[in-house]
């Protein structure tokens, strides 16, 4: 029996509109706190250039600079388990150095998927196995957007065999 890895799920420090939120506050008391916003306000040039030059000082782009951690999905023989990997730090806050150490095999306990499971059934219990990791990994925030866009897509019942099988060969999308 071996195991699939199948996909990595990022794992954020706080979700992205807050993140945008907090970010766009420290623009504004930044302005305040530096008394140009009366430059700011009236020339464009200028606002485009400071507002670049703060949100970039406060860490840029959600997506990739708030991640804190991975949840690598696999699935082992009939069930599906998460690795916990995230930065190697103490106190997760805002920053720019990150490493990445591995935490543990199993997040949460495994779901079981019987042999007989359609395709759909196999990935409700995949996202059963992410809630589950939620509880775990609260207060952050568990970044499932691109396996449920791709989840209803995927044949999972081939994916979970060569699994199995421990063959990548028969693992298919359609």
């Amino acid at each position: 029996m071996s195991d699939l890895n199948f996909i990595d799920v990022p794992v954020y420090r706080l979700p992205e509109d807050r993140y945008y939120q907090e970010r766009e506050s420290f623009v504004e008391r930044h302005i305040d706190k530096l008394g140009v916003r009366e430059a700011f306000e009236q020339d464009e040039n200028f606002r485009i250039r400071f507002a670049d030059h703060l949100q970039s000082t406060y860490g840029g782009a959600w997506r990739y600079n708030e991640i804190i951690g991975y949840i690598r999905l696999y699935f082992f023989g009939d069930q599906v388990r998460g690795e916990w990997w995230r930065v190697s730090a103490k106190r997760v806050t805002k920053s720019r150095k990150k490493q990445f150490e591995w935490q543990t095999w199993k997040l949460t306990y495994e779901r079981r998927i019987d042999a007989k499971s359609t395709s759909a059934e196999i990935y409700q219990t995949v996202l059963e196995y992410i809630d589950s990791c939620k509880q775990e990994l609260k207060p952050w925030h568990i970044d499932t957007s691109l396996l449920e866009t791709i989840g209803p897509y995927v044949n999972w019942k081939a994916l979970v065999s060569s699994g199995r099988e421990g063959s990548y060969q028969s693992a298919n999308i359609g």
